[in-house]
């Protein structure tokens, strides 16, 4: 299983090849909802998972439980000053 998170920004043509090769591959790919609809319109099968923020079950179950092989994950990063 592959856990996929991207900020908007980072969602583009590097991102939707390495899904597309690991659907290909036949690993099930598991996103946030921003990232699994993104995923989706461009044809790749994803399984949405909750944030944190967003209720139970979440990926930080997901990754406790070991359920997860690989993570693909941006952040956005605040401005501190």
């Amino acid at each position: 299983k592959v856990f996929i998170s991207i900020k908007d920004n980072d969602k583009g043509n590097s991102i939707l090849k390495a899904s597309q090769i690991l659907d290909g591959l036949g690993f099930q790919i598991i996103a946030t909802k921003g990232t699994s609809k993104f995923l989706n319109k461009n044809g790749i099968r994803v399984e949405t998972i909750n944030k944190v923020s967003e209720g139970r079950p979440n990926i930080v179950d997901l990754l406790k439980d070991r359920a997860i092989n690989l993570v693909f994950n941006t952040i956005f990063k605040k401005n501190l000053f």
